[in-house]
């Protein structure tokens, strides 16, 4: 099995987003991530998505069968969340 990836990435705690939040770094694509918003519903747009509502508490991940993420934007504001990915 060849190696994917070099390097991780996340949240060093847990953020609270000022809406319009990108998480992917310029230049950067994730083969694996997962965010959790927290106790709160919230929008997002994966890879310049449509708005995808998210349930408190659901979340969102990907692995590496899935699409890479090159955005990821957490639409609204007030939202508790954390991530972490691999590049």
């Amino acid at each position: 099995m060849s190696q994917l990836g070099s390097r991780y990435y996340g949240s060093s705690a847990i953020l609270t987003s000022s809406g319009g939040d990108e998480l992917v770094p310029d230049r950067v694509k994730f083969y694996k991530f997962s965010f959790m918003n927290h106790n709160v519903e919230c929008t997002v747009s994966i890879n310049n998505s449509d708005p995808i509502y998210l349930s408190p508490n659901q979340g969102f991940s990907a692995n590496e069968v899935d699409a890479v993420i090159h955005s990821f934007v957490i639409i609204d504001s007030g939202v508790d969340y954390n991530w972490i990915a691999g590049a």
